[in-house]
């Protein structure tokens, strides 16, 4: 809830968040990133990452009908390889408004012994993650990375202060297994970073 209503804050941890309206409140900025999709295996017959998960921001009167909408869509999960076996890095979401600057995780390298193959890593706020290196070039190579989430931003008037904001944040993408995992293979892409939300009360 706003104490004075013009605080920012921040929504980053998945799931529904609700923002309760100020009456001191006359607008209300409103920034959303979706969340990022998630690395290819790093096999050139692995599955895609997945795409990450929209985030929404839901204008609700004190009923719970919903009276606005606003979204920012998830980034495309990374598919396909890179050719080497070094896996691809997530795209970068970059700073867009007031929000980041979130950056793509990176793809992990070959390495020889099957216990040492790690995946991915995973991607900042809103950026994807990269795919995993490839264990010998005759697979695949490394898996690319994942896409970043949308930006969207508005400002919204208040019609009633007995209104709220219910607020989704989306999911990173998780990544591509890979399509073996029998020694020489390799890993998993890395999972796309979580969806945001910014807002900041102006009175």
């Amino acid at each position: 809830s706003a104490t004075t209503g013009v605080e920012t804050n921040f929504y980053s941890s998945v799931g529904t968040h609700i923002f309760t309206i100020s009456p001191l409140l006359g607008t209300i900025s409103i920034e959303i990133a979706g969340a990022g999709g998630g690395g290819c295996g790093g096999d050139s017959n692995s599955p895609s990452g997945v795409a990450g998960g929209t985030t929404y921001v839901y204008i609700k009167n004190a009923s719970g009908a919903t009276q606005n909408t606003y979204s920012a869509a998830g980034g495309a999960g990374g598919s396909g390889q890179t050719g080497s076996t070094t896996g691809g890095t997530g795209a970068s979401f970059g700073t867009q408004g007031n929000l980041g600057a979130y950056s793509g995780g990176a793809g992990s390298t070959h390495q020889l012994e099957p216990a040492l193959r790690p995946s991915g890593a995973s991607g900042g706020y809103a950026s994807g993650g990269g795919g995993n290196g490839a264990g010998n070039t005759n697979q695949g190579g490394g898996g690319n990375g994942g896409g970043a989430g949308s930006y969207y931003s508005t400002t919204y008037t208040i019609v009633d202060v007995t209104d709220y904001l219910d607020i989704v944040t989306g999911a990173g993408g998780a990544g591509g297994d890979p399509y073996s995992n029998t020694p020489g293979d390799n890993g998993t892409g890395g999972a796309g970073g979580g969806g945001v939300v910014r807002t900041l009360g102006i009175v």
